[in-house]
């Protein structure tokens, strides 16, 4: 069996080339950094129930929440707008 290898922000996604089971996918998150292994919190495997694009994006996802990137969490709605601290003059 292939394994494809998707490089993401210090991260590796890696999945089956051809998915087995008919439903769904399952997409693991790994990495050769242990500062970055220890930001996964455990959570390294993702799955959806319609496909690898769909289980690779939400590992994306959780990636770019715990690497604190704002941008990206504002646009998937992951977190609140920041509140501006100063007065408009």
């Amino acid at each position: 069996m292939d394994i494809v290898a998707v490089e993401y922000r210090g991260f590796v996604i890696t999945h089956p080339a051809v998915s087995i089971r008919t439903a769904g996918a399952t997409v693991q998150v790994a990495s050769d950094h242990t500062h970055l292994l220890s930001r996964l919190l455990g959570q390294h495997v993702f799955e959806d129930p319609r496909g690898q694009e769909r289980a690779i994006a939400k590992a994306k996802r959780y990636i770019d929440v715990i690497l604190g990137d704002p941008l990206k969490n504002l646009r998937t709605g992951f977190v609140t707008p920041p509140v501006s601290k100063g007065s408009a003059a």
